[in-house]
């Protein structure tokens, strides 16, 4: 009996010494950490394109955020757009711009009209940011932290030859969208929206 039970334990011994009892193989351990490491690196790589997708669409909904806005300022001033009342070539609020609350309070004075040259300031502030005579300002920022600036401009039949400012949203009057790019349009009152993306995309959102 005893020599039995020996010699099932020589066995059981000599099956876990060749790996037959279940156990994984040194192969079997190599193969899982390959698959592992495939997979790490796929989402290493993929990584950075999602982030960048959730951005560029955080900067459509900032679009359409501004697009609401200016309907509302058009509901405030008989259907004008934000801008020159004669036309006049453009007006800009640069991103690194850093109104105080005083300085911004002098030059919008009328919270509903928004025109002139200060035109692209006033409706940054009163319309997109929290309150013009609030201390805290640039509210209205892209993902990447830096606060949007807004270039005002009556469309002049032609694109710019030049690449556009970046985390500046470019509003042409009297436009439309032709996909990614702007076209005139026959109503003064259309606007288009340019903004450009990461990489070498962009977006074009117009009221028409």
């Amino acid at each position: 009996m005893a020599k039995a039970r020996a010699k099932a334990s020589s066995k059981s011994m000599s099956k876990m010494m060749d790996g037959s009892l279940g156990g994984f193989t040194i192969i079997e351990v190599v193969l899982v950490l390959a698959i592992a490491g495939l997979i790490f690196m796929m989402v290493f790589i993929a990584l950075p394109n999602l982030q960048r997708a959730q951005r560029d669409t955080q900067r459509r909904n900032a679009l359409g955020e501004m697009a609401a806005q200016i309907q509302q300022y058009q509901a405030n001033n008989n259907g004008r757009l934000p801008g020159y009342k004669l036309g006049g070539n453009k007006s800009t609020y640069t991103s690194q711009e850093e109104d105080d609350a005083s300085t911004l309070a002098e030059m919008c004075t009328n919270n509903a009209d928004v025109t002139g040259s200060n035109a692209a300031s006033c409706f940054i502030a009163r319309y997109m940011n929290s309150n013009v005579d609030d201390t805290a300002q640039n509210t209205f920022v892209d993902p990447d932290g830096w606060t949007y600036g807004l270039t005002i401009q009556k469309w002049d039949g032609n694109m710019p030859t030049v690449n556009y400012e970046d985390h500046m949203i470019y509003m042409f009057t009297g436009a439309a969208c032709d996909g990614e790019t702007v076209m005139p349009s026959n109503n003064s009152r259309n606007y288009a929206l340019y903004y450009k993306l990461e990489g070498n995309s962009s977006i074009c959102s117009q009221n028409s």
